[in-house]
């Protein structure tokens, strides 16, 4: 339920609410999971919304309908679709938190057909390519390839295959559009704070990405064409480069499970932010791998891409793809760090989130909307690891390897997760360069 205060002295608030309602009740439609049905609403400069209960209209300039809402009266609050549409439409600049805003909600949507995950949004990717002069490759940005490669799933997914099929996609494992899945922007936040337009607000993040690998595109030729080079057709879903590889094991596989004990479902829903790029329900997030060296010493976290088989002390490859870094606030605030600590403190016991207007877990433990989960673990004891304490050091800035654990197929490696590897544990563990095939 959507609170409205018909009685605020703040008229503007009192609108922005009502279209944020519109919008929400949107959200819940089946329209509203439909993959080509996106592109149609950002790409259409007016457009008619016909819901259960009640029609309202939109264009760049305003939102109005029949109860209320006058298309003289221009919102103060929060962006609408019609305003993501109007910046498309007008960006001059190579806007990544565009291409953010733009890609995250869509990928998790549904489509007849599976293979259709790229061209179900090629109208915005060819609008944008006025301003990202480079173009794109399989969704990604060639001139920010590095910063995109990062991208995470908000909840669990998986790999978009041909109908009929368990094996065969037509799309690669190391593109989003390969997967359905919802993207976390906050795994892009290293390419917000690299680059922004003259007049937009500064990024606060500490996330930095520095190139350590040079991709090439693979022809159906068998031709290694640089990622940075435009090529109008026949590439293949295959990448190529030389790359540090390194063996890790699995010490644990972390799931959050909702509390049966305890149910605290409280506050009321407000429509702030985008309904689909949340945190919450947190039990619907991807699995993740915490690692450990031969010696049992803590060596990183991973996020799962892919809902692979795997067990508790099982060895597996991790290949870098970039370096980075960060301060120590920002890599603590990662949703990964912070169920690793939870699951540090209150081994399998409850534990209470609380969640913003906007769905993201906070640490505030009087918020009005909160859960209590609790740490799911693969193994049957939870793991005893070495220096986890002593993991980042004692540095303002921490030093990563930004990696992949890929599986090997007929020799094309295929993407299961991507996560962060502290630079001095991933010199101790590294085993040389190696070259790999990215499918």
């Amino acid at each position: 339920m959507i609170l409205l205060n018909l009685h605020s002295d703040d008229e503007n608030y009192c609108r922005d609410i009502q279209i944020k309602s519109h919008y929400e009740q949107m959200a819940q439609s089946r329209w509203a999971t439909r993959g080509w049905t996106y592109q149609e609403h950002i790409l259409s400069k007016r457009v008619v919304c016909f819901l259960d209960d009640r029609v309202f209209w939109e264009c760049s300039r305003s939102v109005w309908d029949m109860h209320g809402l006058s298309s003289g009266m221009n919102t103060s609050g929060g962006p609408t679709i019609a305003d993501l549409g109007m910046r498309l439409m007008t960006t001059t600049w190579p806007d990544f938190s565009l291409y953010v805003d733009l890609t995250c909600p869509y990928n998790g949507r549904d489509l007849t057909y599976s293979g259709d995950g790229l061209s179900a949004c090629s109208g915005i990717l060819n609008r944008l390519t006025r301003s990202f002069l480079e173009g794109f490759i399989y969704g990604l940005p060639r001139g920010r390839f590095d910063d995109a490669l990062l991208w995470q799933p908000i909840r669990g997914c998986h790999r978009r295959f041909e109908s009929g099929t368990e094996t065969d996609s037509p799309l690669p494992s190391w593109s989003w559009c390969g997967w359905q899945c919802y993207v976390d922007p906050r795994s892009f936040l290293s390419g917000d704070s690299a680059f922004q337009a003259p007049m937009a607000k500064p990024i606060t993040s500490s996330w930095t990405t520095q190139k350590c690998v040079f991709w090439n595109v693979l022809t159906y030729r068998g031709e290694k064409v640089p990622i940075t080079e435009y090529v109008e057709s026949d590439i293949t879903p295959q990448l190529v480069c030389k790359t540090e590889r390194a063996s890790f094991y699995i010490a644990d596989i972390l799931r959050v499970t909702e509390s049966p004990s305890h149910k605290l479902r409280g506050g009321r829903l407000e429509a702030f932010g985008h309904p689909v790029l949340t945190d919450k329900p947190l039990n619907e997030m991807a699995p993740i791998m915490v690692l450990q060296d031969k010696d049992g010493v803590f060596s990183g976290l991973l996020r799962a891409t892919a809902d692979v088989e795997c067990n508790q002390g099982d060895m597996i490859e991790l290949i870098t793809i970039s370096k980075g870094s960060a301060n120590r606030c920002d890599i603590e605030g990662c949703i990964e760090e912070r169920l690793f600590g939870k699951s540090q403190d209150y081994g399998s016991e409850p534990f209470q989130v609380s969640f913003d207007a906007n769905g993201l877990w906070v640490d505030d433990p009087s918020g009005k909307d909160r859960d209590f989960y609790q740490i799911e673990y693969e193994g049957d004891d939870v793991p005893e690891l070495k220096q986890v304490e002593e993991y980042w050091g004692d540095h303002d800035t921490c030093q990563f390897h930004n990696v992949l654990w890929v599986q090997k197929k007929e020799s094309i490696c295929y993407r299961v997760a991507c996560g962060r590897i502290e630079e001095r544990v991933w010199k101790s563990n590294q085993r040389g360069e190696t070259e790999v095939i990215l499918g």
